[in-house]
């Protein structure tokens, strides 16, 4: 499933302000749960999605996604993957730049304000890119 969801600049001041460096390659996805406005409106746009979906859950975890350019082709690092628990279910909405995204092996363009739904058992990649940094933010419904 996906939707078009309106952009939020704030969304992507926030990830910049509290993204934690680490060595490239490393922690491109971090986990957040305090109660910072941008995240408690990104945990109930999400929570809206899942029940237009009609995805069952009690609760929901959220996730800042900062990916820099990386040199070479192919997937970054750690991808193809799946999400763990592979019972629950994704989503992944981008704020800035924009990634195919190959979901069972098939190519799906993702493009700033777009949402992506999937299960978490479904093996899915994304390739390195150039350019400025990619930023997302990603919940799970558990």
């Amino acid at each position: 499933m996906n939707e078009e969801w309106d952009l939020h600049p704030e969304w992507a001041d926030w990830i910049r302000e509290v993204w934690k460096d680490a060595p490239p390659g490393i922690n491109r996805v971090q986990y957040q749960f305090d109660d910072h406005p941008c995240r408690l409106a990104f945990e109930e746009m999400a929570k809206g999605a899942f029940e237009r979906a009609g995805v069952e859950f009690r609760r929901i975890k959220t996730w800042i996604v900062l990916q820099k350019e990386e040199e070479g082709e192919g997937y970054i690092e750690g991808h193809p993957h799946q999400h763990y628990p592979l019972r629950a279910t994704s989503l992944i909405t981008y704020l800035t730049g924009g990634s195919p995204i190959y979901i069972e092996g098939v190519k799906t363009d993702i493009h700033p304000g777009m949402m992506l739904m999937f299960h978490n058992s479904t093996w899915h990649g994304v390739y390195k890119h150039k350019g400025p940094d990619r930023l997302a933010l990603i919940a799970t419904a558990l």
